[in-house]
């Protein structure tokens, strides 16, 4: 990354955590500013959700801060500080518990509630604003209610928020992290949504019963003021008759809660004995403006006072007073008033209302005290599961029966029943593996108490050790085997039993003799990984049969021996013969009777290092094979030919039958096993018997036997007879020449020609080889889409479309056998020829052309190539194009499937090639467009000289005259 970009990630990373607190702090202040009323006095104030979540993402400073924008307007609400501070420090210590104790938010609001929370609303609303009891216990529910509820809120909201920060795990938040934020419970979560459901309920309860409650003591209230003004109005009804002052004493002693006012509107003076009621409200003087006065009933009002002459907002509740007034006997220049302070009926409100969250709390606290239980007990059969899991994969293969929860919930059968499945699997998984394992393998404990052992154990020990209980007996069956050092294998034994819990893992290396042969066997201890008892307890031992590869390397040794030894005999006398050359005066018969040896080995050498090389190619299977339609009469007459004109002194007797037997054969990889059959029947027959050979078919097979009268093979070098460098050891072998390669060879060749080869043989009494290979018979290609190459992705997706549309397809590997099969169909040309510029034969595609257009047919051939060349160099010479050349052809497909199925349809590349090149016996060759003058150049190497050529659409037509006028 350069500088550039990383400082723009740390730009990045620093402004979108600032950019998360802003919006925290803007909802914390959103939800002071709008708080929502549940219920007459109680306010719920969702500025602690928001510190909660600013605290686990940011830590304390700004949990605290974006607590404090959303109490803020409390402090204009409430008219005192009080309020904001308690909740604040509320989402402090809530948050501290939570990092501490690793509580739930829940749990800790109300640690801190029955620890904190109350003393200190006690202390500030009691000690320093002096509220009344009734008033002071239900500011105390009131926090209570408030704390709680963004308790619970948070518990549910910030699980929430990490698991969303989660889903993007390259986000700076994700990488942040809820630091503080305790692992929470199904139950507990459970618990929290009860929690919060009831809390919601009561207080919406709690609210309506309360401005139910509010309205029916402002009726009373109302009727008992209208009531008053009347009975004052009734005992002063004549001026004079009964003084106003007595009235007064009257009406105060019938009814003490209310004051008695009579206003005299033009001196402004009050006759209510201002000394006892104190001073007049600013409602009786003209100073109270609109927002003092409420209209509670059509006659009856409410006055409160400022919140900065009351100090606090229930303060200002308490000073408020429901008056009436009225004129004194229709007199405009008196007003009677009749007042109620409201500061009693407010108490007697908040008093029921704090019974009311009273009650609420303790169905609250009860139901969490049956709520969690149940969610634990709800929750106890995954909690199980849980535990069950990690035993599982620890335990697999050790016998280990877990007890699966039972739950009456359908959603936790269906999940126990799945970790049930899952746990058969597993150990049906693991079973199959380790019964699939050429290895016995034996789990037991620390105590030596097999858990369990795989069947290989018997192919071991050639027994039931499956029913054995201990590694004791186990051992003990390992000890009847016959072994020289009986007493050392023993305190192996013995040793293993001890320390393998000591050691990480071990190894021993034991041999028996066994079955009548030497079993080589490795021990391999282990202790197993999984949980930390079940690593305490179980031991892995893995019994692995080295035998095979004992014998391997011995046979590698013998080899190398044998190869050695074949080297060695030719070079000797041609570093024999050379030095005599180099240090000596030679007459010249013996000049060149040396120089004949030294050429003779030398040849041997050479010929023994090119098998020895072939054979290496074939077993690795690198060895191409140019598999082409071949009478095999005459390969087997030339190779016999040879052989009777090669100074042999056999007679070789032949017999072929009168009709062709045609396979696909390598021509010169099938004249090597000819030449390796007829030479050892040559060289293992004495007195120079007759050797005998025949080509026949035979049931859709190809049979041919080559026979002698020789030394045979003994019986028991038969099964050794095609191993590398074997030969026969015996008295009447040694004088005859051989290296061991031949047969192998042999061997190697003809099955990869899809055949086999045989042979009957009695000591002294003679062999016969036979090689088996599949005939061949040529398909019909007149009408058919021939594709031509080497069977490949693209080769087989065109053959695939092609037959869906319809298309009867032909697919052939090598262009000899395209060439025969058309030959073998009276020269009928197949409707469209789709070819690779390579096939897997000997010859190339534009060969190919050359011979396709020689051929003598009233059907002229239409050949669509498939590739070009990557480069003009690519493509080899005529002379150089055969065999393993081709590989170095460099040619790319420029085509698309869909592209070239659409070109290969009926009549489309003749009315390509009709576009003004139609000429009557012509025939016509498609390439993919490149440059003409290269593609010329290409064609006159293969004596292909087009007409004309044009382009048509994506493809290059050539046109070629017929026969006599354009051929190879």
């Amino acid at each position: 990354m350069n500088r550039k970009g990383a400082s723009a990630h740390m730009t990045k990373s620093r402004l979108i955590p600032l950019f998360v607190l802003l919006l925290l702090a803007a909802g914390s202040l959103v939800s002071g500013l709008f708080p929502l009323r549940l219920m007459f006095g109680v306010e719920y104030f969702f500025a602690g959700l928001f510190g909660f979540a600013a605290y686990a993402l940011f830590g304390p400073l700004a949990g605290a801060a974006v607590m404090l924008a959303g109490v803020l307007p409390s402090l204009w609400y409430w008219g005192h500080p009080y309020g904001m501070i308690l909740m604040t420090l509320e989402n402090l210590l809530v948050c501290l518990l939570v990092k501490r104790y690793r509580l739930g938010y829940t749990a800790a609001s109300l640690l801190y509630w029955a620890v904190a929370g109350i003393p200190l609303t006690l202390l500030f609303y009691g000690s320093i604003l002096h509220l009344p009891g009734t008033i002071l216990q239900f500011v105390v529910f009131k926090m209570g209610l408030n704390g709680l509820g963004n308790a619970a809120a948070a518990s549910l909201a910030i699980p929430v928020f990490a698991l969303f920060c989660k889903k993007f795990p390259h986000s700076v938040m994700a990488r942040r992290g809820f630091h503080d934020l305790a692992p929470s419970s199904l139950a507990g979560q459970l618990s929290n949504i009860m929690v919060f459901i009831i809390l919601i309920m009561a207080m919406v309860q709690v609210g309506i019963h309360s401005r139910l409650l509010i309205v029916h003591e402002e009726d009373t209230i109302a009727e008992k003021l209208v009531y008053a003004a009347e009975q004052m109005n009734l005992y002063t009804d004549t001026p004079g008759s009964f003084p106003v002052h007595e009235a007064f004493v009257l009406l105060d002693k019938r009814m003490p809660e209310l004051r008695f006012r009579l206003v005299d509107r033009g001196l402004k003076l009050g006759a209510s004995m201002e000394d006892q009621y104190g001073p007049l409200p600013s409602y009786l003087t003209g100073a109270a403006d609109d927002s003092q006065i409420r209209e509670v009933t059509e006659r009856v009002n409410l006055w409160s006072p400022t919140l900065e002459e009351s100090g606090s907002r229930i303060s200002q509740r308490m000073d408020s007073v429901y008056y009436v007034d009225m004129l004194w006997n229709g007199d405009p220049r008196f007003q009677i008033f009749v007042e109620l302070p409201a500061r009693t009926t407010w108490s007697e409100i908040y008093g029921e209302l704090a019974q009311e969250l009273t009650t609420a709390f303790a169905i609250l606290a009860l139901a969490v005290l049956i709520i969690y239980p149940i969610c634990r007990y709800m929750n106890h059969p995954i909690v199980q599961l849980a535990g069950l899991s990690g035993r599982l994969s620890a335990s697999i293969g050790t016998g280990f029966r877990p007890v699966w929860p039972d739950s009456s919930l359908v959603e936790i059968q269906a999940l126990t029943n799945a970790f049930k499945l899952m746990s058969m699997d597993l150990n049906r998984q693991f079973a199959s593996i380790l019964e699939a394992t050429r290895e016995a393998m034996v789990l037991c404990d620390k105590n030596g108490a097999i858990l369990y052992a795989n069947s290989q154990l018997d192919l071991f020990f050639g027994e039931r050790p499956l029913g054995l209980r201990s590694m004791k007996e186990l051992f003990g069956a390992m000890r009847r085997f016959p072994r020289d050092d009986a007493g050392q294998l023993q305190q192996e034994m013995d040793s293993i039993l001890r320390h393998v819990g000591e050691h990480g893992s071990m190894q021993r290396n034991f041999t028996f003799h066994h079955n009548r042969r030497n079993m080589h066997l490795s021990l391999y201890i282990t202790v197993v990984q999984g949980t930390e008892e079940m690593r305490e307890r179980n031991r892995l031992f893995i019994f692995r049969d080295r035998t095979e590869e004992m014998e391997r390397e011995l046979l590698q040794e013998e080899m190398i021996a044998q190869v050695s030894h074949e080297f060695r005999t030719p070079l000797t006398p041609i570093l024999g013969y050379s030095e005599i050359l180099r240090s000596k005066e030679l007459p010249p018969d013996k000049l060149k009777s040396y120089s004949a040896t030294i050429h003779h080995e030398a040849v041997r050498l050479s010929r023994l290092v090119d098998n020895f090389l072939d054979l290496q190619r074939m077993e690795s299977g690198r060895q191409p094979y140019y598999l082409v339609p071949s009478d095999l009469r005459e390969l087997v007459t030339r190779t016999v030919e040879e052989w009777r004109h090669d100074g042999n002194p056999h007679p070789i007797q032949l017999k072929l039958p009168d009709e062709p037997v045609i396979a696909l054969a390598d021509a010169d990889r099938m004249r090597q096993v000819l030449d390796n059959l007829i030479g050892n029947a040559v060289k293992y027959s004495p007195d120079g018997s007759a050797v005998h050979v025949s080509a026949a078919l035979e049931e859709g097979a190809i049979r041919i036997d080559i026979a002698d009268n020789g030394l045979g093979i003994p019986e028991k070098d038969k099964e050794k007879i095609f191993r590398k460098f074997y030969r026969v050891e015996h008295n009447d072998r040694k004088k005859i020449p051989g290296s061991g390669l031949g047969l192998p060879i042999a061997k190697e060749i003809v099955e990869g020609h899809s055949g086999q080869i045989t042979f009957i043989s009695r000591h002294y009494g003679g062999s016969i080889f036979t090689v088996w290979l599949p005939a061949y018979t040529p398909p019909a290609t007149a009408g058919a889409v021939l594709l031509i190459g080497k069977e490949d992705g693209y080769m087989e997706s065109l053959a695939t479309v092609l037959a869906q549309k319809g298309q009867r397809v032909l697919h052939l590997g090598s262009f000899e056998e395209a060439l025969f099969a058309i030959g073998c169909g009276n020269a009928h040309m197949p409707r469209i020829i789709a070819a690779n510029l390579v096939g897997t034969g000997l010859l190339n595609g534009l060969e190919f052309a050359a011979r396709l257009l020689s051929l003598d047919c009233q059907e002229k051939a239409a050949l669509v190539f498939l590739e070009r060349m990557a480069s003009p160099s690519s493509f080899p010479s005529a002379t150089a194009a055969a065999g393993p050349n081709q590989e170095m052809v460099q040619a790319v497909k420029p085509f698309s499937i869909r592209e070239m199925v659409q070109f290969l349809q009926p009549g489309a590349a003749r009315g390509i090639a009709s576009a003004g090149m139609r000429q009557p016996g012509w025939s016509y060759c498609f390439f993919p467009v490149q440059e003409e003058k290269v593609l010329r150049m290409q064609l006159a190497k293969f004596g292909l000289i087009p007409e004309v050529m044009a382009e048509m659409g994506e493809m290059l037509a050539a046109g070629f005259a017929p026969k006599g006028n354009n051929h190879p």
